[in-house]
């Protein structure tokens, strides 16, 4: 039997106070307490005594973060906190946890690596108290117990073990984000300048590249990171640098990277199954909508590939559907008032009816398109976070009915126009008496009207398809 699992059981055979957990579920953003002003005298003799040097118990010393969060840290005992040591209770508590956690330590059979912290974090809702710990060589975060991705830890979606060590390494880089007081190494800072600026050249000549960040992002990264050495050790730098390389390690476990299966193009699905087939009655609805809902649709089904939305690649869309539904509304407006002025002149039904038709398509496109507008109206803005959790709530209910939706005041206007086209024809054949004529013009303008639907459901129909042929080379630049 392990090592390991003879520790998990140790763990096990009496009621333990630990937990494993991970650095993400940090609770350090869910502090309630509340401030209120106070009046408080100052004496001379406190002037020049640290603030954090006050009170606190032999060993630990306090740091503060960059956002102005407290938390302290214990060399000797390599033990990391966001716990206030200074109320006499938790440190107690926490003083029962570390002592659980040496003794484990004591039991242990295999070697821990040379430079390992240990975090703990006290729940203010019960006894128990989580923890982890960080390999800073390695840049992992591991535990002295066999844990279960899933079961314990809540990690969903892992494939191997090397991906999960990425995953890992995600957590790894939270910690040092939220516990800034050791420097990053030199070589991890060069080789997250090469990965930029590896990131910001794949960006630019690909258009299916994998990598979250645009191009002018990754060059704003690089000037704010590219800093001397004498200038990178504060927990500032190191914050930044953690946060950068946390969502790097987060992108390296999404797609896979190193697997035989890693995701090279951002439009190769790795994990879902395929989108199931429209039904006869949504394909029906599409043809209605001169089949626009279908581009919509591949796209919404691209950006939710595998569960996972990048902010850039839903910006880009939100742009798209954006400048549609803002053309799509001064359209409307401009049929508006053409069919308002074509109304006035007409005197049989062949222009009056489809007159009012056209009126009607094109008010119902500029309604629709206006509460598009507001609707969606910070949507450019959202992050992956917002944009995963508005996609995911459609999951279910088909993107083809969202498609739908966004494809509605476009489409409305294609209606509109083709009404206006049919009042135009009337009002000209109103002004002549010649039946035979009429009668002729009104097939042949049937039979165009026909013969150019038929042509642009072809037309967008072979572009919905086509381009999403694009391959990994190099686009145009």
């Amino acid at each position: 039997m392990s090592s390991v699992t003879e520790t998990t059981k140790t763990l096990n055979a009496k009621k333990s106070m630990i937990y494993p957990t991970t650095a993400d579920k940090n609770t350090r953003y869910e502090v309630n307490e509340m401030a209120s002003g106070w009046e408080e005298s100052v004496e001379s003799s406190s002037y020049g005594v640290a603030r954090f040097g006050i009170d606190l118990p032999e060993g630990w010393t306090a740091h503060l973060h960059p956002e102005g969060a407290v938390y302290y840290v214990n060399a000797k005992l390599r033990t990391v906190t966001n716990t206030h040591i200074q109320d006499g209770v938790q440190y107690q508590r926490l003083c029962d946890a570390i002592s659980e956690i040496q003794n484990t330590i004591s039991n242990l059979e295999w070697p821990l690596p040379p430079d390992y912290e240990i975090h703990l974090q006290l729940d203010t809702d019960s006894d128990k108290c989580g923890y982890y710990v960080v390999d800073h060589d390695k840049q992992l975060e591991f535990w002295f117990e066999d844990v279960h991705s899933f079961k314990d830890l809540d990690l969903w979606r892992v494939s191997s073990r090397a991906n999960l060590n990425y995953k890992l390494q995600e957590h790894y880089w939270c910690h040092v984000e939220y516990y800034p007081h050791r420097s990053v190494s030199k070589r991890l800072r060069l080789e997250l300048f090469s990965f930029l600026r590896y990131c910001k050249t794949d960006i630019l000549t690909s258009m299916v590249s994998t990598y979250p960040y645009e191009p002018e992002l990754c060059e704003e990264l690089i000037k704010s990171i590219d800093l001397p050495d004498e200038a990178c050790d504060n927990t500032f730098y190191t914050c930044a640098i953690a946060r950068i390389w946390r969502g790097i390690a987060l992108h390296k476990f999404q797609h896979y990277y190193g697997e035989t299966y890693a995701r090279l193009n951002l439009d190769k699905r790795r994990l879902m199954e395929e989108p199931k087939p429209n039904s006869l009655l949504i394909k029906l609805g599409f043809l209605m909508l001169f089949n626009m809902p279908q581009s919509l649709q591949n796209d919404l089904e691209l950006l939710y590939l595998d569960g996972l939305v990048l902010a850039k690649n839903w910006r880009r869309f939100s742009l798209k559907i954006h400048k549609m539904w803002k053309m799509a509304c001064l359209q409307s407006m401009f049929l508006i008032i053409s069919n308002g002025i074509l109304l006035i002149t007409g005197r049989t039904f062949l222009s009056i009816y489809p007159g009012l038709a056209s009126l009607a398509f094109a008010a119902t496109g500029l309604y629709s398109g206006f509460n598009l507008l507001e609707h969606y109206n910070e949507a450019e803005n959202y992050s992956s976070e917002t944009a995963l959790s508005h996609l995911h709530k459609w999951l279910f209910r088909g993107y083809a009915k969202l498609a739908f939706v966004y494809a509605l005041p476009k489409a409305l206007v294609g209606w509109s126009i083709i009404l206006l086209t049919t009042e135009v024809l009337g009002l000209a054949f109103e002004k002549t008496n010649f039946y035979l004529i009429y009668i002729l013009g009104a097939l042949l303008a049937l039979a165009t009207i026909i013969h150019c639907l038929r042509k642009l459901i072809s037309w967008i129909t072979n572009i919905a398809h086509g381009k999403k042929s694009a391959s990994r080379g190099c686009s145009n630049v």
